[in-house]
């Protein structure tokens, strides 16, 4: 096969070499060919085609009517490509792949099977049950064991991990190219131009036109000389001069400024036209032709996708509107559903993680538990990109390495990161490929700024999350990107084995006192790596209801100086009522003395009617009192003056 390969390789070099030179050739000899033919591209295209074809007919036939015999050249190359190159070599599929099951790690042909690219789903399928694999079965379960092209060293640039749709959708591009553009997409490919990866490889199928080939240049002397020809320089006419002229170090210099490639044969350059990103590795955009995976193409399971997380949002949405206040302030009527859904169908669901832990459910509790189903059967595995902030606290570690954070007792706090891009975590994309990724090729989506030192990606496979810092060389696993919180200010607070928190995000937090760590010359922080923090409140004056006595004055006063407001009241009334339920209270909070009480004070806030102060707000008009006289009113300030005297005088002391 080895053989066979290169064989194909050669006949295509040569097809595109042999028709440069013929339709030069017509071109100086046939005034009627160089008049009909004008596009030189084009019909160099066309010459290659039909020879690499086996139609040769029409051009045998203009070589004909100028009197050449098949012993005249160019015709004489062309019987002998014919002679070497048979039609049945030129018909061979260029693009074969090795399926391999992973249940046999070696290429047993029982559990091995080639497949010809482009496949379609229904031949893909037969192939999994062929090596012994369930049609359905995901992409864990096999593997590319070999690859056979005759594009050059494209198999160097694939790996075993790569995905089916993928090159299923690369090697129809390649199969819809003309010959002359096959060429130029092999020469990239030969000069390690855009071959990072699969997702590299689609897009240089459909850039060929961004480059120029030159043939017959075999050092960069033929090159200068090429380029002085472009520019009118007849070089045979120079006779000795030639000898002092040194083209190689001009053809190498314009090579240089010019981005071109000097390879076996020919001199491969760039033309002014942009490189255009057309995939970027997102392989839902993958056109339904080139979709070889059963599960991908499957309409049922998009629909059932959407469905369930409908569903689920909706769940969603009725938990976090009784149990966070501002939530269902914020978000009335089930507006945030939608939003939630979405977040679910685009596999957008860490701050969805982040708002059930706030509310201290567990992945033990009944939504985590679907959320993780949901992940599961429905959400491919993603990557997810932050870079700092720009606050004063990320400035300062701006660019630092995970050496420099750690010396001044920092670490990766995600209060002080942005969530600016996330995809789709294709196989082969590994740490180092996503950095480069977003160094040479941005997505045309992403916002950011290149990844650099200090950025965070957190993968998140089969539903499991990992963070890593990209450092001064390579990237280092950073768990407490995930599992820390950043706090400002904490106190033991009313409850037994918890301490009240606010975060460096602002929030307020109730969490166990032993996973507190507090720094005097570095940044405290809570480990929630048992997911056990409590999310209070996004107000940080809740704050003040979790820990000490109380107060000296009143609920109506706090509310009257400004303390506090009767929104508060009542969401601390909800948490008394929900999760604070749960935990033992060692201390209650007093106001002049008296325990909370949220719905006398609110009785006393709405209805104006004291004499109804029993436990439910009637908003009843208070019972109209009749004005007492100005007799009454005199004597009773008399009494009340006469009181005040009495309590300014001296008390004698006992003996």
């Amino acid at each position: 096969m080895d053989n066979k390969k290169y064989l194909e390789q050669y006949a295509l070099d040569d097809a595109v070499e042999l028709a440069f030179d013929i339709d030069n050739y017509l071109r100086t000899n046939n005034p009627d060919y160089d008049r009909i033919y004008s596009e030189v591209r084009e019909t160099q295209e066309d010459l290659a085609d039909n020879i690499m074809a086996g139609k040769t007919d029409k051009i045998k036939q203009v070589f004909d009517d100028m009197g050449l015999t098949s012993s005249d050249e160019p015709l004489r190359r062309l019987y002998e490509y014919e002679e070497k190159y048979p039609h049945s070599v030129q018909d061979k599929k260029p693009f074969l792949v090795m399926l391999v099951s992973r249940q046999k790690q070696d290429n047993d042909a029982q559990y091995a099977k080639w497949l010809s690219l482009p496949v379609s789903s229904e031949t893909f399928e037969n192939a999994l049950t062929e090596i012994g694999l369930p049609e359905n079965s995901d992409r864990d379960s096999y593997f590319i064991g070999g690859y056979e092209t005759k594009y050059g060293s494209l198999d160097m640039y694939l790996s075993e991990n790569e995905n089916i749709d993928e090159l299923n959708y690369l090697a129809g591009l390649l199969d819809n190219l003309s010959q002359q553009e096959k060429f130029v997409f092999k020469a990239a490919v030969n000069a390690e131009l855009h071959t990072e990866d699969a997702e590299d490889l689609i897009n240089l199928a459909q850039n060929t036109g961004h480059y120029k080939l030159i043939p017959n240049m075999y050092d960069w002397e033929d090159y200068g000389k090429y380029l002085a020809k472009q520019i009118g320089i007849d070089v045979s006419s120079l006779y000795d001069i030639e000898d002092y002229i040194d083209f190689y170090k001009y053809g190498e210099d314009c090579g240089k400024m010019n981005n071109a490639v000097l390879l076996s044969n020919v001199v491969l350059g760039e033309k002014e036209t942009a490189f255009n990103i057309y995939y970027d590795g997102n392989t839902a955009e993958i056109p339904k032709a080139f979709r070889a995976t059963p599960l991908i193409s499957d309409e049922n399971f998009i629909e059932d996708k959407i469905k369930r997380s409908m569903e689920l949002a909706d769940s969603l949405d009725r938990f976090f509107s009784a149990h966070d206040m501002d939530y269902a302030a914020k978000y009335p009527n089930g507006v945030m559903a939608i939003k939630l859904s979405d977040s679910l169908v685009n596999g957008e669901t860490g701050y969805i993680k982040e708002m059930l832990a706030d509310l201290g459910q567990g992945d033990n509790d009944v939504l985590p538990d679907e959320l993780k189903e949901y992940e599961e059967k429905y959400t491919p595995d993603k990557y997810f990109i932050y870079q700092l902030k720009d606050t004063e606290a990320a400035r300062n570690i701006r660019f630092e390495d995970l050496n420099g954070l750690h010396r001044t007792g920092g670490f990766a706090d995600r209060s002080n990161y942005e969530f600016v891009y996330s995809a789709a975590l294709l196989p082969g994309n590994t740490l180092e490929k996503l950095y480069e990724k977003f160094n040479v090729n941005l997505p045309r989506s992403f916002k950011g700024h290149s990844l650099s030192v200090s950025d965070i990606i957190v993968l998140n496979k089969g539903g499991k999350e990992t963070a890593y810092y990209c450092d001064s060389i390579g990237f280092k696993e950073v768990p407490e990107f995930l599992n820390y919180i950043g706090t400002r200010s904490a106190v033991y607070s009313n409850y037994a084995g918890y301490t009240a928190l606010v975060g460096t995000d602002d929030k307020v937090y109730l969490g166990k006192s032993e996973n507190y760590h507090f720094r005097f010359d570095a940044p405290s922080y809570y480990d929630n790596s048992d997911k056990s923090i409590i999310h209070i409140s996004d107000d940080e004056n809740m704050y003040s209801f979790l820990y000490g006595d109380g107060w000296v004055v009143s609920q109506q006063e706090m509310i009257d100086n400004g303390t506090f407001t009767q929104k508060q009241y009542k969401g601390f009334a909800e948490l008394k009522n929900g999760v604070l339920s749960t935990l033992e209270v060692k201390r209650e909070i007093t106001f002049a003395g008296v325990p909370f009480n949220y719905l006398e004070n609110a009785e006393k806030s709405e209805e104006q009617n004291y004499n109804q102060i029993d436990g439910q707000i009637n908003n009843e008009q208070p019972h109209k009192a009749e004005k007492p006289s100005i007799r009454q009113q005199l004597k009773t300030a008399e009494k009340e003056q006469e009181h005040k005297l009495k309590s300014l005088q001296k008390t004698e002391p006992e003996l």
